[in-house]
């Protein structure tokens, strides 16, 4: 959408052209939020946020978009973006789990979800995906899920542990192979990742949780959802590595016969440019 503000009067009109049933959204979107409990693996109350049309039917029907992070204690992203809002004209659920790890329920549900307890984070996500689907708000074949950075580690979990919960799943410059990471003391942020997901090279049961649960190590002969891997050259955070890595595994599985799909697909988007929050101009 174009719009132009006149800076004298304050006026703001609309210079693009705009469908009758795009003015009527824009006018006064109807849409809703509601509040869902999904109960994790060991009975922990997880939240769940879900925002919809207030006009559609809730009958299993219409694609849900899930967010998750989980990590080091903070929130879950639910800002407003344009993308997201499209989503909802289109009929789209967007779902926001707030598993442990996280700082939404303050720093007891962040603990409770961090180094030898990281695996509460991955049941969690995976129970409210499970949740969505039997309270009737959407169904396997309409669910996606997103992850970015740290985020895309409860994604990639979920796809390797529960790949029949899921259609597709997208992962933003997401840590995908935790083992070699903290592995290797001379990547630049191996060392500060220690408080979070421990320290496999001095603990046995750090090692033993996280080879546990790493999602390149866990590739194994199944049906993948189709996934879309987004990776950035310059990132010091996640290293552009961790993605090819994984896709390349998933590839060699998806090209079995016995666990190909024309329906499935393992994409790799590589920003040759940018770093591990985007790239900007010297204008901007």
């Amino acid at each position: 959408m174009l719009m132009e503000l006149n800076l004298e009067s304050g006026k703001m009109t609309n210079l693009s052209k705009t469908s009758p049933k795009e003015q009527k959204y824009l006018a006064g979107v109807p849409l809703c939020r509601k509040k869902l409990t999904a109960f994790s693996k060991d009975g922990t109350k997880v939240p769940i946020t879900i925002f919809h049309r207030k006009d559609i039917e809730l009958n299993a029907q219409h694609p849900v978009l899930a967010h998750v992070y989980g990590s080091y204690g903070i929130n879950v992203n639910m800002d407003f973006s344009p993308e997201k809002f499209q989503l909802l004209l289109e009929g789209w659920l967007l779902a926001y789990c707030h598993v442990r790890g996280g700082g939404e329920l303050g720093r007891k549900w962040y603990h409770m979800g961090r180094r030898t307890n990281k695996n509460k984070t991955f049941e969690d996500f995976e129970a409210c995906i499970t949740s969505i689907h039997e309270q009737g708000y959407s169904s396997p074949h309409l669910t996606a899920v997103i992850g970015t950075s740290a985020g895309g580690l409860p994604v990639a979990v979920l796809c390797n542990h529960a790949p029949h919960l899921v259609q597709a799943a997208v992962l933003k410059v997401s840590c995908v192979d935790l083992m070699t990471a903290m592995l290797e003391e001379g990547l630049p942020l191996t060392a500060q990742e220690y408080e979070e997901f421990g320290n496999p090279r001095l603990d046995v049961q750090d090692f033993n949780k996280m080879k546990s649960f790493c999602p390149y190590t866990n590739v194994s002969k199944q049906h993948y959802p189709s996934m879309l891997f987004m990776s950035s050259v310059n990132d010091v955070r996640v290293p552009y590595w961790m993605a090819l890595k994984y896709v390349l595994k998933l590839r060699h599985v998806n090209s079995m016969k016995e666990y190909s799909s024309p329906q499935s697909m393992i994409l790799l988007k590589t920003d040759f440019e940018s770093g591990h929050f985007g790239a900007g101009t010297f204008e901007e």
